[in-house]
């Protein structure tokens, strides 16, 4: 565990510097995006201010989950219920993000409704890199660390009970992202989210198994919070899958039906 780097003297916090290179990496992903797809400059300023928007979202949902979970963990073990403020969950943020994206959609391209799973396929590819970037970040700075373990996977990690021999699970999660990562971005051509949705829900229902932390207080029974958020986003994931080409094909028959020509076009 490496929590700050000393750089030339400075030092820097490890799990936001982690964080920083990720946002980099997804900035480089993003204008990558842009001109593959040929995307004009005034529709760039437009989505750079609509992702902007998503990730402020995601920070304020990723802190609410995260506090209301300990909160909940706090009052199921004290009886006594206080607001107090904890860390960031991503499975909380990322619910709370891909919410406002369809909500500020309309708002945002109001007049590109048929596209609106073309911007989240668009997206995805590079919030998977940042993540993976995240979790290097968790491992370095001594959070969300497995539980023991006398595999030969264990590591010897500081947890909050002491050393011990844990499963590296961020590093397992950043093993995950990253090849995720390769396959929608090189090989998916489209229904990039949904598959996100549809294989890291499941992935991160199973790594709960084996997280060592505090998981937060549950009130979905057998499940922790995070496996009930992993369930619903592969609920949301088979949504978009199955509907999603139906919603696009209602909005382009009612909103630009000379693109339906076009499709027709195209499949003959």
């Amino acid at each position: 565990m490496y929590p700050i780097f000393n750089i030339f003297g400075k030092e820097f916090p490890a799990w936001g510097s982690m964080v920083a290179l990720g946002i980099i990496a997804l900035v480089g992903v993003l204008f990558y995006q842009f001109n593959k797809y040929h995307i004009n400059n005034k529709k760039i300023d437009k989505l750079i201010l609509f992702i902007a928007c998503i990730g402020v979202m995601f920070y304020i949902s990723a802190a609410f989950f995260d506090a209301l979970w300990h909160n909940i963990d706090v009052w199921q073990k004290t009886g006594e219920f206080k607001w107090e403020w904890w860390g960031i969950t991503f499975s909380g943020g990322m619910i709370g993000a891909i919410i406002t994206y369809f909500v500020g959609y309309f708002i945002f391209f109001r007049d590109e409704k048929h596209n609106f799973l073309f911007y989240a396929d668009f997206i995805i590819p590079g919030v998977v890199l940042t993540h993976a970037f995240g979790r290097v970040g968790c491992f370095l700075g001594g959070c969300c660390y497995g539980g023991h373990t006398d595999s030969w996977l264990g590591i010897n990690y500081p947890t909050s009970y002491g050393m011990d021999t844990v499963y590296p699970t961020q590093l397992f999660e950043t093993t995950f992202l990253v090849i995720l990562f390769v396959v929608l971005f090189f090989f998916v051509k489209r229904n990039q989210l949904s598959i996100y949705l549809l294989t890291y829900g499941p992935f991160r229902y199973v790594l709960e198994f084996l997280r060592g932390d505090s998981r937060g207080g549950s009130i979905f029974g057998i499940f922790t919070p995070s496996q009930f958020l992993s369930v619903v986003m592969v609920i949301a994931g088979l949504f978009l899958l199955f509907m999603g080409p139906r919603i696009t094909h209602y909005f382009k028959k009612k909103f630009h039906p000379e693109l339906l020509e076009l499709d027709n076009v195209k499949e003959a």
